[in-house]
C-alpha cells in the first residue's frame, strides 16, 4: 500500500489483502501519530502538545479521536525524541562525561566543526577557550549589568578588578519601585503637578552627571526638598547609591551623557528569545546544545552582515535622545550653578524617570 507524502491518501496497492479491515479510530489515530512523531523529531524544542493540537485542527471535523488516542499519540512522540539522542544523563558529572565524548558527533557539530567544548583543568576556560579559537587572550574592561548583589559579587569573584556598568533603565525601575512602594510618593509621583512628585522626578537626572559630581547634585535637591515625605527617598537613595561603601556606588551608574546606551535591554532581549524556545524548565541537555548551535547559525549571519554592511547600531529616536542629553549637559557646563543643575535634572530626569513595565 502506497500513500502520498502527507501520509493522508492512499495512491496505490499491490497484492492481496486478506486481514480485517482497520477501524476509522485506528487509521486516523495512525495518521496522527505519524505526522506528530515526524514533526517532533524536526523541531525538538517544540512543546508536543502543540503539535498534537495544530494536528487536530487539521483533521476531520467527524474525527473518531479520543483522548486515549491523544495520550498515545503524545507518548510516541516522546519515545521518538528518545531516539535522536543519547540516553540522558542523571548527574553533572555524567553530563560533562557524555558532552565530552559527544563533541565529535556530527549530530553535536556546527556546519562541521566542533561546537562543544569542555574544561580540562581548573584555568580561566574563558581565556583559554579564546586563545584557542582566536589566538587572542579574553580581555574584559567593562561589564554590564543590572542593579543585583550576587550579580557584582559572581563578576568581582570571576574577573577581579573590572569596572561595573550599571543599567540605567534597572536604575530607573529600582527607584520607581521604592517610590510605588510609598503611598505618600506615589501618590505625589502620579501626579504631575505635585511640587513632591516634580522633585522626585529630579533624582532620576543624577545618573547623567559625572560620579565626582552626584554627592553636591544630591545635597542641593535635598535643599529644596518639599516637605518631609521626601526624606523617605532621599535616605533610601543615600544608604544605597551615594554614601561611602553602600552597595551601587555612583561610579557604577554615573556618567555624563553619551551615545553609549548603558543598557542591558539588548542582551536580556536576547535571553527572553532564547528561553522561550524551552517549554520545561529543566529541557533535556541534548536539547539546549541544539538550540545553541541554532542560535550560532543566526548570530553567525548578524556578524557577517555587521561585517560587510555595519549598520546603524541605535534608532534614530534614540541618537535624537541622546543628542539632546549631550546638549542640556553642555548648557549646565556653560553656566555650572545651583540654578542651572537644577534645571539640568528636571529636564533629564523627566525623560528618564521609572514608569510601570
Amino acid at each position: 500500500m502506497f500513500s502520498g507524502f502527507d501520509k493522508r491518501k492512499v495512491i496505490e496497492t499491490a497484492g492481496q489483502h486478506n486481514h480485517d479491515k482497520n477501524s476509522i479510530e485506528k487509521i486516523e489515530t495512525q495518521v496522527l501519530r505519524e505526522n506528530c512523531k515526524r514533526k517532533a523529531e524536526e523541531s525538538i524544542y517544540t512543546r508536543p502538545l502543540k503539535i498534537i493540537r495544530t494536528e487536530l485542527l487539521n483533521s476531520s471535523p467527524t474525527s473518531n479521536l479520543n483522548n486515549q488516542n491523544v495520550r498515545n499519540v503524545r507518548k510516541a512522540m516522546y519515545d521518538k525524541r528518545k531516539q535522536t539522542y543519547p540516553k540522558l544523563p542523571t548527574s553533572l558529572d555524567e553530563t560533562i562525561h557524555q558532552l565530552s565524548d559527544l563533541k565529535n558527533e556530527e549530530c553535536f557539530k556546527y556546519k562541521g566543526q566542533q561546537f562543544i567544548y569542555m574544561p580540562t583543568d581548573d584555568n580561566f576556560f574563558l581565556n583559554n577557550l579564546c586563545l584557542k579559537l582566536c589566538e587572542k587572550s579574553l580581555q574584559i574592561n567593562t561589564f554590564h549589568v543590572d542593579f543585583e548583589i550576587g550579580a557584582h559579587q559572581a563578576i568581582t569573584d570571576v574577573f577581579g578588578n573590572i569596572k561595573i556598568i550599571g543599567c540605567r533603565f534597572h536604575l530607573g525601575q529600582s527607584w520607581w519601585k521604592k517610590i510605588v512602594g510609598e503611598p505618600s510618593l506615589r501618590i505625589a509621583y502620579m501626579d504631575n503637578s505635585n511640587e513632591l512628585g516634580k522633585w522626585l522626578k529630579m533624582f532620576f537626572g543624577l545618573a547623567f552627571i559625572s560620579p565626582e559630581e552626584v554627592v553636591d547634585a544630591f545635597h542641593e535637591l535635598i535643599s529644596i526638598c518639599p516637605n518631609d515625605d521626601g526624606f523617605i527617598f532621599s535616605d533610601y537613595i543615600i544608604h544605597n547609591y551615594i554614601e561611602d561603601h553602600c552597595q551601587f556606588p555612583p561610579n557604577i551608574w554615573a556618567e555624563t551623557p553619551s551615545l553609549n546606551p548603558r543598557t542591558t535591554n539588548a542582551a536580556e532581549s536576547f535571553h527572553r528569545t532564547y528561553n522561550s524556545q524551552f517549554y520545561s524548565p529543566h529541557p533535556h541537555v541534548h536539547t539546549v546544545v541544539r538550540v545553541l548551535i541554532e542560535t550560532q547559525a543566526e548570530t553567525s549571519t548578524k556578524i557577517n552582515s555587521i561585517r560587510h554592511k555595519p549598520g546603524k547600531l541605535q534608532s534614530a529616536k534614540e541618537i535624537k535622545k541622546n543628542e539632546l542629553n549631550i546638549q542640556a549637559y553642555s548648557q549646565f557646563l556653560n553656566r555650572k550653578n545651583t540654578e542651572s543643575l537644577l534645571i539640568y535634572l528636571s529636564q533629564i530626569g523627566s525623560r528618564y524617570q521609572g514608569v510601570s513595565i
